[in-house]
């Protein structure tokens, strides 16, 4: 089958160009080359050479794969779970039944970058909480030093004297 025809075929099918098309089976569902060829019955190659001209990268092995071996959703929930600012990497570790290193490296799969940065702006996130959900200090503290004079017929004297606040 030609491209024009092939471009024609999947604009009346699918009701998209065929850059689209193969954008959206690659990146949304995850299918590989050799599925999107037995869709539109075109060889692996064409649909190869039409990925690379329209610079659609191949669809990512583990992506799908984990989605197979931890159930429909898995990644959706492991992102849902790995955002929450209290969640770790041991949380989410056992939520999966795996180890804590494995889930670091899934969160690279996933996200293309290492938890560090996820790591740091999460320590931004709860210190901050901290700081709202401490009690606000006073202004006044408890008690207030207050130097005073005080004079008598015999001599001058400098002493502290302290003002309690009744209301603390």
């Amino acid at each position: 089958m030609r491209i024009d025809r092939l471009e024609t075929h999947v604009e009346e099918m699918f009701n998209m160009s065929l850059g689209e098309f193969i954008r959206e089976k690659i990146e949304r569902e995850n299918l590989y080359d050799y599925e999107i060829a037995r869709i539109l019955n075109v060889s692996n190659e064409i649909i190869g050479k039409l990925r690379k001209d329209y610079g659609i990268k191949k669809a990512t092995h583990f992506v799908r794969r984990f989605e197979e071996n931890y159930g429909h959703g898995s990644i959706a929930t492991f992102k849902r779970t790995i955002e929450n600012p209290h969640a770790t990497l041991t949380d989410v570790a056992g939520y999966f039944g795996f180890s804590r290193e494995n889930a670091r490296l899934v969160y690279k799969k996933i996200y293309g970058f290492p938890y560090t940065e996820t790591h740091k702006r999460k320590q931004e996130i709860k210190r901050r909480l901290r700081e709202e959900l401490r009690p606000q200090k006073s202004t006044r503290s408890k008690g207030k030093r207050l130097s005073c004079e005080i004079s008598s017929m015999e001599n001058a004297k400098t002493s502290e004297v302290y003002l309690h606040n009744p209301s603390q």
